[in-house]
């Protein structure tokens, strides 16, 4: 290679140089952006995924539930209620006047609360059963 031959192959290397690059940086943008689809795409999948906060059999317990109709079954009749509860209905809604506001709670958009008289009759149905 001669001198007068150099100064033309500089800028057709230059050319390449600066080709490549813009190529290169083409190329990590648009990696860039497969990545980016990639994780939207796995988040998205696990939100998917995700278990319900409720069961889905315990979604119908005011309908099917046992405890619920147990319950609104045992206020009709004094005795049964007494028997089951070891309290008078007057004690009992005494009781849940006192610890009613203590023990409620309010419907998330998760699941529905349960009523402070249902959580009242569990607490005192479970100390009973420790009892026995």
């Amino acid at each position: 290679m001669n001198m007068a031959e150099m100064p033309k192959q500089i800028p057709c290397m230059s050319k390449n140089v600066l080709g490549n690059k813009a190529i290169l940086i083409l190329i990590l943008r648009w990696i860039s952006r497969i990545i980016t689809v990639f994780y939207l795409w796995r988040a998205e999948k696990r939100r998917r995924r995700q278990l319900p906060w409720v069961h889905q059999i315990l979604q119908g317990r005011e309908q099917f539930g046992d405890y619920h109709h147990l319950l609104q079954e045992l206020r009709l009749d004094d005795g049964r209620f007494q028997r089951y509860f070891r309290l008078s209905r007057t004690q009992f809604e005494d009781l849940l006047s006192r610890v009613g506001r203590q023990i409620s709670l309010q419907d998330t958009n998760y699941r529905h609360y349960i009523p402070a008289a249902d959580r009242l009759s569990i607490c005192l149905r479970h100390i009973q059963s420790l009892i026995d």
